[in-house]
């Protein structure tokens, strides 16, 4: 699917009588108990996978216009959307402007205010260099399998050192405090799941709590002892995520997928 210069790629999803589509990255995570009751589109973000982001910038309202152009193209009436990370704060700005497009949300790992906490964790986990850019040099020795990670997912875009590319567009989205108003959370008319794990590094209880308070009607869930990776506590996160969908039940979900 081709938007504003950039080709959406998706990867296969399972074959079964219900749909989901990944909106985060191109992670390999296993969606557990979610993937067995959900056929699964996995669209590649701008910048992400085998898509290529010609504008050499990124944001979460640009990359809600894609995923909002995508379940259109793909014609899918009124899906589940389900985000995780940067693919929660996508869907979080996909709920605020387009009222109507989906059915529920999932806002798994969601930020939506620039925190000095949030702002200490991104520094610990990125490092910093110079201006506040991350330092890619040390993140090489701190986190190589992230970076193995990283070269294998996107290196069809722009080869092994494109993942440099990619953390320098996405760092300023990461830090750029969210312009979104209290009337802008009052515009969601659709259900919403905010779900955090107890121990998030960048987002605190706290702040997924007062998410939960600005979004009308909203659900919150905790996923105890579990970071902003949700190592090893992905099926308690999948089955939160599981209930309120069954709840708010459609064949058709659109999924962003926890981090590998």
């Amino acid at each position: 699917m081709a938007r504003a210069g950039s080709t959406l790629h998706k990867k296969p999803g399972q074959p079964n009588d219900r749909w989901m589509v990944n909106l985060a990255s191109s992670s390999a995570y296993s969606r557990g108990s979610l993937a067995r009751r959900f056929h699964v589109y996995a669209p590649n973000l701008r910048g992400h996978g085998r898509t290529a982001n010609p504008a050499g910038a990124l944001s979460y309202d640009l990359l809600a216009d894609d995923a909002a152009a995508f379940i259109r193209e793909v014609r899918l009436d009124r899906p589940l959307v389900v985000g995780y990370s940067d693919g929660g704060n996508v869907a979080l700005r996909l709920a605020m402007s387009y009222p109507g497009l989906a059915r529920a949300f999932v806002l798994g790992g969601t930020w939506h205010r620039r925190t000095s906490t949030y702002i200490e964790g991104m520094r610990q986990m990125m490092g910093l260099v110079g201006d506040d850019a991350p330092d890619l040099a040390s993140l090489e020795h701190t986190h190589p399998e992230w970076v193995a990670y990283w070269i294998e997912t996107h290196a069809a875009i722009g080869g092994p050192d494109y993942w440099k590319t990619l953390l320098r567009q996405m760092w300023p989205m990461w830090m750029t405090a969210p312009s979104c108003t209290e009337d802008d959370y009052r515009h969601i008319i659709e259900p919403c799941l905010v779900l955090v794990g107890d121990r998030d590094e960048t987002i605190l209880v706290e702040d997924a709590v007062a998410l939960y308070r600005l979004v009308p009607g909203a659900e919150l869930g905790v996923v105890p002892a579990a970071g902003h990776f949700i190592e090893g506590r992905g099926e308690v996160y999948n089955a939160l995520a599981l209930d309120f969908l069954t709840r708010h039940g459609t064949d058709e979900v659109v999924w962003g997928e926890l981090p590998k």
